[in-house]
């Protein structure tokens, strides 16, 4: 299994998520001292599929530029696999607030309407996100920002 020890250059203060493939951690790139979230591949030797799956989420993202959407940081080799490192803003999923109670209304609203926004930015793009849920919604509640995560199962449908 993937460990944190083993990515140089990054300092990990929490584990944010835990999957069968993949686990992600916030922490500080230590080069320039930005926040950052890791996501890396469990596996001590991952498949071929689950490389190409984090490849693909860093193309996805790469250069795209889209408020909302977390922008890359780049790959980071460590043991046999890969890590992708994205920017942080700092914030937690839908998921974790809807665990902790029921949002206002007014707060709802926002959060619908900053991610259909993020989403019909994205649309404009081509790109199609598939994977839409409270756990790849997150929120700042102090600021009402909106981001959405996870681009693992992206596409873009241009043609």
């Amino acid at each position: 299994m993937a460990t944190t020890a083993g990515i140089p250059g990054f300092a990990v203060r929490e584990k944010l998520f835990e999957g069968s493939e993949t686990i992600v951690w916030r922490g500080t790139d230590e080069r320039d001292g930005r926040a950052v979230v890791i996501k890396a591949i469990r596996a001590e030797y991952p498949s071929h599929d689950s490389i190409a799956r984090l490849t693909h989420e860093h193309g996805m993202l790469d250069g795209l530029g889209i408020d909302g959407v977390p922008a890359t940081r780049g790959l980071v080799r460590f043991g046999n696999a890969i890590a992708l490192v994205l920017e942080d803003f700092g914030g937690t999923s839908v998921r974790h607030v809807l665990a902790a109670g029921r949002p206002g209304v007014g707060e709802t609203l926002r959060i619908g309407s900053r991610l259909a926004d993020i989403l019909a930015r994205l649309h404009a793009r081509d790109i199609v996100h598939k994977d839409i849920n409270p756990r790849n919604v997150v929120v700042r509640r102090d600021t009402g920002d909106v981001s959405l995560i996870d681009f693992g199962l992206a596409a873009s449908v241009s043609g």
